[in-house]
């Protein structure tokens, strides 16, 4: 589950450091250029419920440009909340002392090429669970090593929000229909689900502690746009709020909130972001301040770890800081730093915390790209707990 809490929000000077990929002939190197990501990426393919023997194609080298930068204009203003405490919502018990989080930038580590993607998630089994961008192909990866073709078309037009449901199960969204593809993933088979009516595709997808599906959707603009929730066993669903372009989509850590922007190129892209209480339902939603997009770039998905602060991914950012593409985090104080910086090759849309099985750092954060690669931040706060986790 995709989870956040927002504040005000003022930029503060960052350092964007960059691991290359491994056989990079400059230092300044930000991963693939544009075109050069492929439907296999550099790993090989195995049939569905096989692996093949480990190898290593995480990064070899530890460039970084070490630039500092400037204090940047308030892009946000969103009022004052309080800070979690990182407790463990079963128990109580601090799970992660909140008050010891490693400053940033931290570095953007290149850690495998993968097919490009809109979004990704982790699985409980150490894969990353990604459905290739315009393809069908829905892939489990592991982090090193072959990935598996889970399946070869799971029947959408366009690959977007993913998700993993409490069972285990796979969804993925077609941003341009309302229907999500169920896959299992010991068999690989995949039932289509469509939802609605009245409500158009999803780009962001998150689940809720009640099984459901949250969707933020763009596409056809309202009164079929804004966020939606969807039973994902028969597809029965509600537009909880009519919105134009949102994008990405999120829980607080406590699902005391629900959080969403408006986002990359639809519904005019402003880049505004929005917040309501949430109880099962939602409450008024806040406005929470002037658009990103007209100031630094746009936002897209988005994630939150135990602490209480929020992950964004972002692209055309135009700043000392970063030109490009960039990780973002929004503190409970209400500042916001630039949390790893990949330039203006790198284009990321989808974010996630890792599963902290199979080489996938629970305390890490990690963007895919749309030409192929997978990047690791390594912030050293674990992201909230996922339902099938």
């Amino acid at each position: 589950m995709r989870r956040t809490v927002g504040v005000l929000w003022v930029v503060a000077a960052a350092a964007c450091g960059v691991t290359p990929p491994p056989g990079s002939a400059s230092e300044s190197s930000t991963g693939p250029s544009p075109g050069t990501g492929s439907s296999t990426g550099n790993a090989s393919t195995t049939a569905v419920g096989t692996t093949g023997p480990g190898v290593d194609s995480s990064s070899g080298g530890t460039s970084s440009d070490g630039h500092s930068g400037t204090t940047l204009p308030t892009i946000f203003d969103v009022g004052v909340m309080s800070a979690s405490t990182g407790a463990d919502t079963t128990t109580g018990e601090p799970a992660f002392d909140c008050t010891a989080i490693p400053s940033l930038p931290v570095e953007a580590i290149y850690v495998r090429q993968v097919p490009g993607a809109e979004d990704l998630e982790f699985d409980a089994h150490g894969n990353l669970v990604l459905a290739i961008r315009g393809q069908n192909a829905l892939f489990l990866i592991p982090r090193e090593g072959d990935q598996v073709l889970l399946n070869p078309d799971i029947n959408v037009i366009s690959t977007a929000g993913t998700a993993v449901l409490p069972d285990g199960d796979i969804v993925v969204a077609d941003e341009f229909s309302p229907l999500i593809a169920r896959v299992d993933p010991d068999t690989g088979q995949m039932t289509p689900i469509t939802y609605g009516p009245g409500i158009g595709g999803c780009n962001g997808l998150i689940v809720g502690s009640d099984g459901m599906l949250y969707c933020a959707t763009y596409w056809d603009g309202p009164p079929t746009s804004g966020v939606a929730r969807i039973n994902p066993d028969n597809g029965e669903a509600e537009l909880l709020y009519p919105a134009a372009g949102i994008d990405g989509i999120t829980f607080a850590s406590d699902e005391s909130y629900i959080y969403f922007n408006e986002g990359e190129f639809y519904g005019g892209g402003t880049g505004r972001l929005f917040r309501a209480p949430f109880d099962g339902d939602l409450g008024e939603v806040e406005d929470l301040g002037p658009p990103l997009a007209a100031t630094q770039g746009t936002v897209d998905g988005m994630v939150s770890d135990v602490c209480g602060n929020v992950y964004i991914a972002t692209q055309g950012l135009n700043s000392p800081e970063c030109a490009g593409s960039a990780a973002v985090r929004v503190a409970p104080d209400g500042t916001v730093a630039i949390v790893a910086c990949m330039g203006t090759d790198a284009f990321t849309p989808g974010a996630a915390f890792g599963s902290g099985v199979g080489g996938w750092e629970a305390d890490a954060l990690y963007l895919v790209d749309w030409v192929g690669a997978v990047w690791e931040f390594q912030v050293g706060v674990p992201g909230a707990k996922l339902p099938h986790l």
